[in-house]
C-alpha cells in the first residue's frame, strides 16, 4: 500500500478527535469563594516566606 493511502484515514480521524462536543457541566466550582481562597494563599505564604503565583480563568 502506498503512504498516500493513510493520509485521507488518519486526517478524518483526527478531525473526528479533535471535534468539540458541548458539555453543561461547569468547568469551574461555582460555589467557590475566590475572596477567601487567595486570602489562605497569601497568608500560608506569608507566613513560609514564599510568593503567590494566581492563575485564574473563566466559564463566559
Amino acid at each position: 500500500m502506498s503512504s498516500n493511502q493513510y493520509w485521507l484515514p488518519l486526517l478524518v480521524l483526527l478531525l473526528l478527535g479533535c471535534a468539540r462536543t458541548e458539555s453543561t457541566a461547569p468547568i469551574y466550582d461555582e460555589k467557590a469563594d475566590a475572596h477567601r481562597d487567595i486570602s489562605a494563599a497569601i497568608a500560608n505564604a506569608e507566613k513560609a516566606k514564599k510568593n503567590v503565583v494566581l492563575v485564574f480563568g473563566a466559564d463566559w
